[in-house]
C-alpha cells in the first residue's frame, strides 16, 4: 500500500511538471499565442513611435525580436527609431550622439535592403521602398550632421595655434568628402524613387532638396515643380472631396467625418505646397528673376493668407522691378498685421521708407 500511494504521490508530482514543459512548447509554437504577444509588442512601439517616444518603441522592437530574431518590422522600427533619435540629438547640439545613432540606423537599412526598387509598385507599401526611402533619408541626415560639424570647426578656427589649426583644416577635409560620398549615395536612391511608376510625392521633394544643397539648381527646379504639381493636384481633388461630400457617402455622419478628412489633407497639401513655392521664390530671386519671384509668392499667399512675412519678401522683389506702390501695400499689411515681436519689423519699416522716398522721387521726376 505503501508502495503504491508513493507512486500516485510521484504520479501527481510528475504529471503537472508534463504539463509545464507541455505548455512551454505550446506557448512557443502555438500561433495563436504567438501572434498575441507579436501583436501586442508592434501595437505598442507603433504607438511610442507615433508619440516620438522612440527610446520606449525601441524597448518593444528589441523585445519582438527576442521573440522572432528574424523580425523585419522589429528591424526596421529600430533603425527608424535609431533615425529619429539622431535627428533629435542633432537638433539640441549633441552631433557625436547624433552621428552614433544615424551610423546604427544606416546598418540596420543596408542589411535590410536588397538595392532593389520595384518600378511598378503603385503604393508605398513595398518593403524595399520603404527601405531604400529610409536609408536615403538617413544619408541625407548624416550629410546635413556634417555640415553641422564643419560649422563648429570652422568657429575655432580663428583662436586655434597652428598644430591645431592643421588638424582642424585635416578634419574638415576629411568631413567635406564624407558628405560628398553619402549626399551622392543618397541622391542615388532617391532618383530609384522617383524612377518609380507611380513615384512618391516625399522622394521628389528630398531629391530636390538634395540637388538644391549640392548647388545643382537646375535639377532642383525641376524637382521642386514636379513635386508642387503634385501638391496642386491634391488640393484640387480634396477641395471637390470638401465641397461634395455627398458624392462619397450617404450618411451625414459620414459626410461630416469626409469633410473633416479633407481638410486635413488640403491644409498639409497647402503647407507643403507654400514651403516648395518659398524655396522656388529665393532661388528666382537669387537669379534677379524677380518677376516669377514675385508670381510664386503671390501663388503662396494665395494658397495660405495667414503667411504674412511672405509679403515682406514680396515687397523686396516688387521694389526691384520699381513697383513701389504694391510693395509698400504689402509692407503696411505686414506691419498691421504680424506679431509685435516678429523681427523683421525694422525691416519692413525700412524698406517702408526707402520705397515712400523712391515713389516721391519717380513721382516728380527726379
Amino acid at each position: 500500500m505503501r508502495i503504491l500511494s508513493a507512486v500516485v504521490a510521484l504520479w501527481f508530482v510528475l504529471i503537472p511538471a508534463c504539463q509545464s514543459d507541455e505548455d512551454v512548447d505550446r506557448f512557443r509554437q502555438d500561433p495563436s499565442v504567438f501572434k498575441a504577444d507579436r501583436d501586442d509588442l508592434i501595437e505598442n512601439a507603433e504607438r511610442y513611435y507615433a508619440r516620438g517616444a522612440y527610446h520606449r518603441a525601441l524597448a518593444q522592437y528589441g523585445k519582438l525580436l527576442k521573440l522572432e530574431p528574424s523580425s523585419w518590422i522589429a528591424r526596421m522600427g529600430e533603425g527608424l527609431c535609431q533615425y529619429q533619435l539622431g535627428k533629435q540629438l542633432g537638433g539640441s547640439g549633441k552631433l557625436q550622439d547624433a552621428l552614433v545613432r544615424f551610423l546604427t540606423a544606416n546598418k540596420i537599412f543596408t542589411d535590410l535592403w536588397d538595392g532593389t526598387v520595384e518600378r511598378s509598385t503603385q503604393s508605398e507599401g513595398s518593403r524595399q521602398f520603404k527601405v531604400c526611402m529610409s536609408l536615403a533619408q538617413n544619408e541625407r541626415a548624416t550629410g546635413f550632421l556634417d555640415t553641422l560639424r564643419l560649422n563648429q570647426l570652422e568657429e575655432l578656427l580663428p583662436s586655434a595655434s597652428t598644430e591645431q589649426a592643421a588638424k582642424i583644416q585635416k578634419e574638415q577635409a576629411r568631413l567635406r568628402r564624407h558628405r560628398h560620398e553619402v549626399y551622392a549615395s543618397a541622391k542615388l536612391k532617391f532618383r530609384k524613387l522617383v524612377a518609380m511608376e507611380y513615384p512618391a510625392p516625399d522622394a521628389i521633394l528630398n531629391l530636390a532638396d538634395l540637388e538644391l544643397v549640392t548647388l545643382q539648381d537646375d535639377q532642383a527646379i525641376i524637382h521642386y515643380n514636379a513635386y508642387l504639381d503634385l501638391c496642386r493636384t491634391s488640393i484640387a481633388r480634396w477641395c471637390n472631396v470638401r465641397d461634395h461630400p455627398d458624392q462619397f457617402e450617404s450618411g451625414k455622419n459620414a459626410q461630416e467625418r469626409v469633410i473633416m478628412e479633407s481638410k486635413k489633407k488640403i491644409a498639409s497639401g497647402t503647407r507643403k505646397a507654400v514651403l516648395v513655392l518659398e524655396k522656388l521664390a529665393a532661388m528666382s530671386f537669387k537669379k534677379s528673376a524677380y518677376a516669377d519671384a514675385v508670381k510664386l509668392l503671390d501663388e503662396a499667399l494665395r494658397l495660405d493668407p495667414s503667411k504674412v512675412g511672405l509679403r515682406v519678401n514680396l515687397a523686396e522683389c516688387m521694389g526691384r522691378l520699381r513697383q513701389y506702390q504694391g510693395a509698400i501695400r504689402h509692407l503696411e499689411t505686414f506691419l498691421r498685421d504680424s506679431s509685435p515681436f516678429d523681427a523683421r519689423k525694422k525691416k519692413a519699416v525700412r524698406m517702408r521708407a526707402d520705397y515712400l522716398a523712391l515713389l516721391r522721387k519717380s513721382e516728380t521726376g527726379g
